[in-house]
């Protein structure tokens, strides 16, 4: 897209021919849900340029308590020309605190994205060699992030949405900006998949949905040894035929046969989910057979690698498949999990599936509850 493509290459531009001395730090800034993170991933697609999110650091909580973590644990580092160790936010187990989750890493490197709110605040904003603030009408951006999060986060949204406003107003974040986009223009809106909002393409056999982060396609057997590593990843109350046994059985190759023979469930079926800024797939999510309901109510599956937890991909990648079934026709759609999986239990309800009256006790390994979600009149 040509809108699209200007706008890098102005970026780009300004970004290289600033006077700041080493690396080149990029802020994309603005309000929630108003396109930073796509203009951000395609600038690092176009470019290779790594991005570091500031929802990494970020809470619902405050604009201002993880700054001094930022400057400590990457730009501090960056400007002194050594790569990072950080810490990230837990978004899974903590969403509405401020609690932390795993540690992730990046080399150094000439040229980095910073990408989420306030990054381009004043406290940064000289060390920046490209200031980008990207903004749509807050209409927009509440439907987007309801959209996002599901209809149980409209409060906050509508609660957060104008103590945001009042943080850009007073630190003066969109008057320094290098570079203005209007996140809801013809030449951008488009390109803004929100989670939820996936765009599904059927080129021959081949079926993709895309959404703002994550790409699902079908799998191959070369996804046999990510799905042998969510074997040997699983909780150990999970029952054991759902784990790698004594013997170390599914083998990899076993995978590989199970991924050959499949085909036979509910359209779109299972989807490997590859992150779009690394290209590594990281789990997988789809529509599985299921014998809760009629033929048409297929069951929502998901997984994903333990590195990857507390980044919001279950919920996107759901989402995204959600979407897919009830444009494919399906009346309503099943899910079913263990009590003590509190994180998918909160992925699912944010999905707008109900806890049914149905319940499978399992003293060993955790009663099974069960879920569900009308997406058609009479389902």
């Amino acid at each position: 897209m040509p809108a699209l493509d200007d706008l890098l290459d102005e970026i780009r531009a300004v970004a290289l021919g600033a006077t700041v001395p080493g690396i080149r730090l990029i802020g994309i800034d603005g309000p929630a849900a108003s396109g930073k993170s796509t203009i951000a991933h395609h600038l690092s697609d176009r470019f290779g340029w790594p991005i570091i999110q500031i929802d990494d650091f970020f809470s619902w909580v405050s604009f201002t308590s993880w700054w001094p973590r930022f400057e400590t644990e990457v730009l501090h580092p960056l400007l002194d020309g050594r790569s990072i160790h950080y810490q990230m936010r837990d978004w899974t187990g903590d969403e509405f605190g401020e609690g932390l989750a795993g540690f992730t890493d990046l080399d150094w490197a000439p040229v980095v994205i910073l990408e989420g709110v306030g990054s381009t605040r004043a406290a940064i904003a000289a060390s920046l060699a490209c200031r980008v603030w990207v903004d749509a009408p807050a209409s927009v951006r509440l439907r987007r992030g309801v959209t996002r999060d599901g209809e149980t986060h409209r409060e906050l949204w509508e609660k957060y949405l104008p103590r945001e406003a009042d943080f850009f107003a007073a630190d003066g974040t969109a008057r320094r900006a290098d570079i203005r986009v209007d996140g809801a223009s013809p030449g951008i809106a488009p390109l803004v998949t929100d989670i939820g909002m996936a765009d599904a393409r059927t080129p021959g056999d081949e079926f993709v949905l895309e959404t703002t982060r994550l790409r699902l396609r079908r799998l191959t057997v070369s996804d046999a040894a990510m799905q042998r590593r969510l074997w040997e990843e699983r909780d150990l109350r999970v029952p054991p035929h759902r784990r790698i046994s004594g013997d170390g059985r599914p083998t990899v190759e076993e995978l590989e046969d199970a991924i050959r023979r499949s085909g036979n469930e509910p359209a779109p079926g299972l989807l490997a989910v590859v992150r779009t800024d690394t290209g590594v797939v990281v789990g997988y999510c789809g529509l599985i057979a299921n014998a809760h309901g009629e033929d048409d109510e297929p069951e929502l599956a998901y997984e994903f690698l333990r590195q990857e937890w507390g980044h919001g991909f279950a919920t996107e990648a759901a989402s995204a498949v959600v979407a897919c079934a009830e444009s494919l026709g399906h009346a309503r759609l099943w899910a079913t999990i263990r009590v003590w999986n509190t994180a998918s239990r909160r992925v699912i309800s944010k999905l707008g599936f109900v806890q049914t009256s149905r319940v499978e006790p399992d003293a060993d390994h955790g009663d099974t509850l069960f879920y569900s979600k009308t997406l058609r009149a009479g389902g």
